[in-house]
Parts: C-alpha cells; structure tokens; sequence
C-alpha cells in the first residue's frame, strides 16, 4: 500500500493509463510554451497530491534520452477537470522525480479559491494572503 503524506506528494509510481490521459491532454500546453513539437510524449512515472485538485510530477519521455519533468496541476471534476501544466523542467535523464515549484510563466491562478495560489505558488504567497484578508 502506498506511503500517504498528510498534504505531501505520494510515493513515485510507474505511469498508468490515467497519467498517459493526463500527458495527452497538456502536451499542447508543453509544446506551445517550448515552442517544440514531439513525436513521442510517454508517461513514465509520476508523484501526486491531492490539494484542491490534484497536483502531479510526471516524468515525459520525449524522444531519445531527453525527459521533461512536468507539474500539472489537474482541477476537481465537479469544477471542469481540465488539466493545466503549472511547471516544467527539462535536462532530466531517468533520475528519479522530486516535486519542483511552479514555474511562474505558466502558472495559472484558480479561479476557486485565492488560497490554491497560497498552497501551490510560494511566490504568489504574498498577493494571496492579501486577497485572503479582504
């Protein structure tokens, strides 16, 4: 059974078809922010936590030995499910994953709650404690 951090990221799981669907919905997202197209986008392994949604650390293969590590951050499902990448990193080999900040080029605020900003970008914890407080 799987290690369970209260507000922390699971263990790193192999990649099922659930995370392909994941990998399938934000490759869009990955190859207009790159400006790159890929011939081959596979889920190989992911992290998860479940906040307000859930966020993952997914490990992409993409071709040859090159992998992108990709934070997405996948809505409730009573509030659409879209699935939107709040962070990339690349460089990466077949080192394991370890959940990573948002990157703050592709981060997409939630439009539910002001306090998504305050759990999921640090950097924004400023702007949300202020909204929080009116």
């Amino acid at each position: 059974m799987a290690e369970m951090v209260c507000a922390g990221f699971m263990e790193t799981r192999a990649a099922d078809e659930e995370i392909q669907k994941i990998c399938d919905e934000v490759k869009c997202q990955v190859e207009e922010k790159r400006n790159e197209a890929y011939a081959v986008f596979n889920a190989v392994q992911y992290k998860s936590q479940v906040l307000q949604g859930v966020n993952y650390v997914i490990k992409v293969h993409v071709g040859g030995c090159s992998y992108l590590d990709l934070r997405v951050w996948k809505k409730l499902t009573c509030h659409g499910g879209e699935a939107i990448v709040t962070g990339m990193e690349d460089h990466h080999d077949k080192d394991p994953i370890q959940p990573f900040q948002c990157d703050h080029t592709l981060f997409f605020c939630c439009s539910l709650s002001p306090s998504c900003c305050l759990m999921t970008c640090a950097k924004r914890k400023k702007n949300a404690i202020k909204l929080l407080q009116k």
